[in-house]
């Protein structure tokens, strides 16, 4: 399965969960987890600065996940586009949701097993930033993942990405990690990885 190149930036939206009791308003405590990475350790040579996380961050507010990074510099004002060709300069943050499961395929090889059960990635195709959810659980099945499109930013070296619980099927709690690509092809390994969070994964809440 292979999205579209020139998909148009999706508006990016913020959603606060207030709810009133008694006359009064309580917002509901975020529920958070935050890693850092040193700059400066990425694995390619040829990376870009903006390609170097120094910060990861999941935070969810009401019924909104908010999966973000900091580049170690600002990222370009007009989207870049990455060799080969589909092009893509790509930060994901991946989820293992459910420890028994671990999805062969997409976007990786019909034979690679990966326990991201969601990626959350955000994307620089040349035209366009924009970001999407993938659900690969129905790989399991022999389905193909459903990918939808969500609202995303950019502000400077930071990049948010906006998800509603729903998609994510509202989880208590998950692993979590966060890297940058360059991906060339899919659903082949046509990628390389360029910087990941060098403690592996991380438990999602924190606090």
């Amino acid at each position: 399965m292979r999205l579209r190149n020139y998909i148009g930036l999706v508006a990016f939206a913020t959603v606060a969960a207030i709810a009133t009791l008694g006359g009064a308003a309580a917002i509901e405590a975020a529920q958070s987890a935050e890693v850092v990475d040193p700059a400066g350790d990425v694995l390619k040579n040829t990376a870009e600065p903006w390609q170097d996380i120094v910060r990861g961050r999941v935070v969810r507010e009401g019924n909104t996940f908010t999966f973000s990074m900091e580049m170690a510099v600002a990222l370009p004002d007009e989207p870049p586009r990455a060799p080969g060709e589909l092009g893509w300069y790509f930060w994901e943050w991946g989820l293992d949701t459910d420890p028994e499961l671990a999805p062969e395929g997409w976007p990786f090889p019909k034979t690679h097993g990966a326990t991201h059960d969601f990626m959350i990635a955000f994307i620089a195709d040349g035209e366009d930033y924009f970001a999407f959810v993938a659900d690969r659980r129905p790989l399991v099945l022999g389905l193909d993942p459903v990918i939808t499109l969500v609202p995303c930013r950019v502000d400077g070296a930071l990049i948010e990405v906006i998800v509603d619980v729903d998609l994510l099927d509202d989880p208590a709690e998950f692993r979590w990690r966060c890297g940058t690509l360059n991906v060339h092809a899919l659903p082949t390994q046509g990628f390389q990885l360029i910087d990941r969070f060098e403690g592996g994964y991380a438990p999602w809440p924190q606090n």
